[in-house]
């Protein structure tokens, strides 16, 4: 096991490899810092707050990579380090972001269910939400329309109102003294009349 001794507390970014598998976990850590702990020192206590690596920590060599004084250039250097190791099906890190670029497992390399394996990223929103394309949207997938239960009559009634229609019934045709345009009369209330861009001022 390599290890760095350090003299000072500082952020570090470190490598955690299975003795036997060979999957590694890559981390920073910037906590030690208030805790006065030099890497060498923090990292065995500290495990990791990897869900995989933490409960199995004695299965595991670990390696600080690197040091820093500024806690957001080890971030961006763990960053990177994840993504230069991305395809790697060892790895077992689950997300990265760079800048714009956010990548995030939709699979693993322990084939766990919900894991399978590969490394294809899923779309998402602003600060790593993922986006769902069911959100207001109704049964069609159209923007706007709610997803709630509706009645066949309220179906039916809506439809109808889209073809200058009521309840089946042909609305009753109107022209507009000011423009000359015939329609429906709920539109043209809405759009003519007094309303209409035609009216003498």
């Amino acid at each position: 096991m390599d290890i760095y001794t350090s003299t000072k507390a500082v952020p570090y970014v470190y490598i955690c490899t299975h003795k036997e598998t060979n999957q590694f976990y890559i981390g920073y850590r910037m906590a030690n810092v208030k805790l006065n702990r030099p890497s060498h020192l923090d990292l065995p206590e500290y495990k990791t707050s990897s869900k995989v690596v933490n409960p199995d920590w004695s299965n595991y060599t670990w390696t600080i990579v690197a040091e820093f004084f500024d806690p957001s250039h080890a971030y961006t250097f763990e960053q990177q380090l994840i993504c230069d190791n991305w395809e790697n099906p060892l790895l077992l890190n689950e997300q990265y972001r760079l800048g714009k670029i956010k990548q995030f497992r939709t699979s693993g390399p322990n084939g766990k269910k919900g894991i399978p394996n590969g490394r294809k990223g899923i779309s998402r929103g602003p600060y790593g939400k993922q986006r769902n394309p069911s959100k207001n949207r109704g049964p069609n997938g159209r923007k706007g329309i709610p997803t709630g239960p509706q009645s066949a009559e309220h179906i039916k009634n809506a439809a109808a109102a889209r073809i200058g229609q009521l309840k089946g019934k042909q609305q009753k045709e109107v022209g507009c003294p000011h423009c000359g345009k015939v329609g429906g009369i709920s539109v043209m209330n809405r759009w003519h009349f007094d309303n209409c861009s035609k009216k003498p001022i």
